[in-house]
């Protein structure tokens, strides 16, 4: 009789390979007889659904998490140098980091932090009633935005838009000869602005019989707004801030004077993205003259 009745249990052992429900697996234990009641009780508390347990809370510091919270407040970073007056990477609210500018046969690169940008000068022939200055921006190995390139181009372009910083007499006098700037930005911690100007710059200034009078100089400003400066700020300390790029022309063969960078440097250009004081623009300016005595062209 106990053979007999095994072998519908036989049966559904074989067929346990498929899904049961919990129901089905109790039904089928609670009638086999080769299970003593023990193993039945057993079997039926594994299968027992889990009872919410209560978790213990407990209070952290989220700065113990490393970035955490700059991920909750984009802003941390900036908000911690304003209230320390120092940054974490030591500099102060007005220090900017050094600029390398350098060459390369017919390449200069210029490099900030781990921002870099490279460009080539040539000349070339103009198209009939072309443009005397053409200037090309390329992303390189970072991400194609064809708006973040024409942005960056247009600031080139007006860096040079007057007879101020490029002699326009050179490339206007029948020769018909165009001066073409491809740049290609490699990294950008938050100065690939500056690095695009000097680069193009010192590509110019390369050039024979180089139509370049005044190689622009620039630096990037984060503006809080409570009106607080951070100059040449990293991406983390730009996040949330107005931003200002500002270009001042320092002479080529004599450069600016250190004692007075303001009264030697000339404005060339101001790119502001987003509101500020007047009082805080200014403020990017004179930082911007003084940032141009310490740069060393090639």
């Amino acid at each position: 009789m106990l053979r007999g009745r095994q072998q519908p249990l036989l049966q559904v052992q074989q067929k346990t390979s498929t899904h049961y429900t919990a129901d089905a697996l109790r039904a089928i234990i609670a009638c086999s007889p080769l299970h003593d009641a023990a193993q039945n009780k057993a079997m039926a508390a594994a299968l027992a659904p889990a009872e919410n347990e209560a978790i213990a809370r407990c209070a952290f510091d989220i700065s113990s998490v490393p970035g955490l919270r700059e991920r909750l407040d984009p802003k941390t970073a900036t908000k911690d140098a304003i209230a320390t007056k120092k940054r974490r990477d030591g500099r102060g609210l007005d220090g900017w980091r050094a600029c390398h500018v350098t060459t390369n046969d017919d390449t200069t690169s210029a490099t900030i932090g781990a921002s870099r940008a490279c460009a080539r000068a040539r000349i070339g022939a103009p198209a009939q009633d072309g443009p005397r200055l053409m200037i090309e921006v390329r992303r390189g190995s970072l991400e194609p935005d064809d708006r973040w390139c024409r942005r960056l181009t247009t600031l080139l372009e007006d860096c040079w838009a007057h007879g101020t910083a490029l002699d326009r007499g050179i490339l206007d006098d029948g020769l018909a000869r165009m001066v073409e700037v491809i740049v290609v930005c490699e990294a950008d911690d938050g100065a690939i602005e500056d690095c695009v100007v000097m680069a193009a710059s010192a590509a110019i200034a390369l050039l024979k019989h180089t139509p370049l009078r005044l190689h622009a100089s620039a630096l990037t400003c984060a503006v809080t707004e409570g009106g607080d400066v951070l100059a040449d700020p990293s991406v983390d300390e730009a996040n949330g801030c107005a931003r200002v790029t500002v270009v001042v022309g320092v002479d080529i063969a004599r450069g600016t004077d250190v004692n007075e960078p303001a009264a030697a440097a000339q404005l060339l250009k101001v790119c502001v993205s987003g509101a500020m004081p007047a009082a805080a623009l200014d403020r990017c300016v004179a930082l911007a003259a003084a940032r141009a005595t310490t740069i060393q062209w090639p």
